[in-house]
């Protein structure tokens, strides 16, 4: 059985928790320069129905979040033409 990373490591590099929790910390993120994330939804020992809630998720609570504060905040990555529905 493999270790589990730190705890730190797992800081660094995931955003995990409740929408608002990820809001933060995406926030954060965006706050020292990064503009683009991988989401990966799906781990070892997750159901499909908790998989989909997370993509649910995510899509109703997370994206309008910033995609509504990248309307207000005029030229950001989030208003640009590739970022919106066409």
């Amino acid at each position: 059985m493999e270790a589990e990373p730190p705890k730190v490591w797992m800081d660094e590099r995931f955003v995990v928790g409740n929408p608002d929790e990820c809001i933060g910390r995406l926030g954060e993120i965006e706050k020292v320069g990064i503009n683009y994330v991988i989401l990966r939804v799906g781990y070892i020992g997750m159901t499909s129905p908790e998989v989909t809630e997370t993509i649910r998720l995510f899509g109703e609570k997370v994206l309008p979040y910033f995609k509504e504060r990248g309307e207000r905040v005029k030229g950001s990555d989030f208003s640009s033409p590739e970022m919106t529905d066409t």
